[in-house]
């Protein structure tokens, strides 16, 4: 009976053990899921602020670009102006006097000038079309590049969203800790100032008109002014579209590494987890 009641006891106390041991295992895969979870709205979180700020960036630089060209059309008509000019023509008229013989049959020039009104562009309005659209094209790109990218708004949106985020979980965590990660990873975006160089444009029109521009030569300044904004824009936009590509791709590598860091402190957490379970295990053994 002693025996039998011994092994009883050994078995109880194996039952209990393996009890300890599942119980263990199940709370540390559902910390594990948990924090995998956090992890995963973190990551939701990140994608919708920065998801937002691409899209309304895009959208908004759309936006610009098709004004500019609309400008672009518009400063391509240029007014067309009405001048005068004197012309003076001469005609023969008869000389002869009856009663002088010695007169008959000769003639005399007699002179007489008319006003005549003509259309024409002039040079001059061309080149100053030209040279204010690329300086307001200029401009408008570089105060919108400027404001691409709203970085306190951004920082700002970011903080209350994964606060919001990490708060509605229900996790503990350190808030001074979070805030020093969010700072460190938006360090790195930088906003430059984006300086398009000018002036030059106007050589294509100087360098084939001056002055008044008349009869079949206004059909090619109207042409050549046109070519020369078409341009202008599409030298200013593929600066923009360039360095604002750079940019949001800053973005979206501040998006990234802000990921990384949390996901490694993340990762941290379950290997500090899998110890104490570890521990845990080796005191019941």
């Amino acid at each position: 009976v002693s025996d039998e009641h011994h092994l009883q006891e050994e078995l109880e106390a194996q039952r209990r053990i393996q009890q300890l041991r599942t119980g263990d295992l199940k709370a540390l895969q559902k910390q594990q899921d948990q924090l995998a979870r956090r992890l995963d709205g973190i990551a939701q979180q990140l994608n919708r602020v920065t998801s937002k700020v691409l899209d309304e960036a895009h959208a908004q630089s759309r936006q610009l670009l098709n004004g500019l060209a609309q400008d672009a059309q518009e400063h391509a008509d240029i007014q067309t102006r009405t001048g005068t000019e004197e012309r003076t023509r001469s005609y023969q008229v008869s000389n002869s006097t009856w009663y002088k013989p010695w007169t008959w049959g000769s003639t005399r020039t007699v002179y007489s000038t008319q006003s005549i009104s003509y259309e024409y562009l002039s040079a001059a309005d061309a080149v100053e079309s030209l040279s204010r659209y690329e300086r307001s094209c200029a401009r408008s790109i570089e105060a919108h590049f400027g404001q691409l990218i709203n970085a306190q708004a951004l920082k700002k949106d970011l903080r209350k969203a994964l606060v919001d985020e990490l708060s509605r979980q229900q996790q503990e965590f350190d808030a001074r800790e979070f805030r020093h990660v969010l700072e460190d990873a938006l360090e790195q975006l930088h906003i430059p100032e984006l300086e398009l160089p000018i002036g030059n444009a106007a050589d294509a029109l100087t360098s084939q008109f001056s002055g008044r521009v008349r009869s079949q030569d206004m059909d090619a300044l109207r042409a050549t002014l046109n070519k020369a904004l078409q341009n202008v824009f599409e030298r200013l936009k593929t600066v923009f579209e360039q360095q604002a590509e750079k940019l949001l791709f800053q973005l979206q590598t501040v998006r990234d590494s802000l990921q990384q860091t949390l996901s490694d402190s993340l990762q941290l957490e379950m290997a500090r987890l899998e110890e104490e379970f570890g521990h845990k295990q080796a005191r019941i053994d």
